[in-house]
């Protein structure tokens, strides 16, 4: 009910511009039908997207829908879903987009409806691919049949609309907010070689994530050399794999080459731009298209040569050792579940603070913005006075500061003589045990 705003709930009126808008969209919609807060929200959203994301697998695959559905133990997928990060939905409408393109590509004449549904998909992933296009436009040319020409202009068409429409979002932003992508994303030249000892390190765990198994700790400290050996040997391994059984224009190619592009294209951008370090988050939905495509090449060997036995073993063996994996490190218990303690702890971190409040230097975890979005945080600079300070942050109530921060603002004497007064009544009318001094506003 506060539109399409940042920080609505917060009471502020500011264009919604840092994300793109349907995963707060999907918060809000379970919000108003359960009544819950944002972050429990987040979660039931969750499971409603692992349910749409077994469906999917259910109506793909029929019978061998189980043996896909086991991409969903991905310890990398797992923790997506403990967090409230929009990469769970985007894998949903990205396989999607994958699955109805592999369509597209085998049927000779596939229905209009398809295009619309890949158009669909492409604009909720806000990702649209274009080597289809290309590859059938090539087919085209080497046979020249109708078929594969119509696809591809209907291809064209359909990535054109998504595109514009995507590119329209950002205008949108632009114009709003001043910036496309809603705050500035300032580039910083990182230590490559660091970023790309980490890159090792993340593909060797993104590889043992999806046998369900924790990294074991001696493989962290092997030397570098070690690791790069062996990523370099898991990637000649499905390269072998993959260049022998995959077909041209099936859906495990169609998945595969989606995986593909979305590992180099993620990887080359992080070395020119700014942003978090290579881990599961980003990996994810590229890993989950490839497994599917992995998948999608064995199974038929495995079935056709009668040796389900393998796979049932191989299954077992995996299962037994990912539970291991997870008691070894402490991670399974009931006496205190994950959700339990994070609100635990945020809510004894926020015991003290109002409704509708700014917390001057926030020191909280971010991640706790989701259980208390009616909470912003703020700064206030030597140059502030109280009444910039009320101004800034109007959507709030309340200015709250931890105790101890307040204290060495006035020890510092270098803030405005109106805020340290200020700080000073917050002080007094506080009480020794109070971690916050809590200002009204209004």
């Amino acid at each position: 009910g506060n539109g399409f705003q940042y920080d609505g709930l917060a009471g502020y009126r500011s264009w919604f511009a840092n994300w793109p808008v349907l995963y707060p969209a999907c918060i809000a919609a379970v919000m108003l039908v359960t009544k819950v807060n944002a972050y429990l929200a987040s979660k039931i959203l969750a499971m409603l997207i692992v349910g749409l994301l077994l469906i999917l697998m259910r109506v793909c695959f029929r019978k061998d829908a189980w043996i896909y559905a086991l991409c969903l133990t991905n310890i990398g997928f797992l923790d997506l879903c403990y967090y409230t990060w929009s990469e769970v939905p985007f894998i949903l409408f990205l396989s999607g987009f994958g699955l109805v393109l592999a369509r597209i590509l085998k049927e000779d004449h596939p229905g209009v409806k398809w295009y619309v549904l890949l158009g669909i998909m492409g604009i909720c992933s806000f990702l649209t691919r274009y080597f289809g296009i290309c590859a059938l436009l090539w087919k085209y040319y080497k046979k020249r049949e109708k078929t594969d020409f119509h696809k591809a202009v209907c291809l064209g068409i359909t990535s054109a609309v998504s595109g514009i429409l995507s590119m329209g979002y950002l205008m949108m932003n632009k114009i709003m907010n001043g910036m496309a992508s809603g705050v500035s994303r300032t580039m910083w030249w990182d230590d490559f070689q660091t970023l790309t000892d980490d890159l090792i390190q993340s593909l060797l765990t993104e590889f043992f994530n999806i046998f369900s198994l924790q990294i074991p700790e001696y493989m962290e400290n092997f030397p570098y050399r070690i690791k790069v050996f062996a990523v370099l040997f898991i990637v000649i391994l499905l390269m072998i794999l993959i260049m022998k059984r995959c077909r041209h224009f099936s859906l495990q190619s169609v998945m595969i080459t989606m995986a593909v592009t979305y590992y180099m294209v993620f990887i080359a951008i992080r070395y020119v731009s700014s942003m978090d370090t290579f881990y599961f988050r980003f990996f994810e939905p590229a890993t989950f298209l490839l497994c599917i495509g992995v998948i999608g090449l064995i199974l038929p060997d495995i079935k056709n040569g009668g040796k389900a036995y393998v796979l049932g073993g191989t299954v077992t063996v995996c299962v037994i050792l990912s539970i291991w994996s997870v008691f070894d490190r402490g991670e399974l218990t009931v006496q205190q579940p994950y959700y339990e303690a994070v609100t635990e702890q945020w809510e004894q971190a926020y015991v003290e603070i109002p409704q509708k409040s700014v917390i001057i230097f926030n020191d909280i975890d971010y991640r706790s913005s989701w259980y208390r979005p009616d909470v912003v945080d703020g700064t206030i600079t030597p140059q502030d006075s109280k009444e910039s300070v009320m101004k800034t942050y109007y959507g709030s109530e309340y200015l709250c500061i931890r105790r101890t921060f307040a204290e060495e603002m006035l020890s510092a004497g270098d803030y405005n003589k109106e805020i340290q007064d200020w700080l000073s009544q917050g002080l007094e009318n506080g009480t020794e045990d109070q971690k916050f001094v809590v200002l009204p506003l209004r």
